[in-house]
């Protein structure tokens, strides 16, 4: 008897895959915070500097972290900022 034939077997993967990639997301999240406070004042241009994202990726995070009162969104010196809160 298989272990891939118990029908518990297939969700209990999905659902430690799923607790992985959340840690991941969440430590990553947590350096983008870090990086924020550090230099005081961080730009998209940064996040995607740092950590080898693309715009798009760097941007959603920033989203996110904004969304969750981490990081806040300014205008300076004509560009787009975000500061730790």
């Amino acid at each position: 008897m298989f272990l891939s034939h118990l029908p518990h077997f297939d969700n209990l993967f999905r659902k430690s895959a799923t607790s992985a990639r959340k840690t991941a997301s969440e430590r990553l999240k947590d350096s983008i915070c870090k990086l924020a406070n550090e230099k005081g004042r961080i730009t998209r241009k940064d996040v995607e500097d740092t950590f080898g994202f693309g715009s798009i990726k760097a941007f959603k995070y920033l989203k996110i972290l904004c969304t969750e009162e981490k990081i806040r969104q300014e205008k300076y010196e004509n560009q787009t900022t975000y500061v730790p809160v």
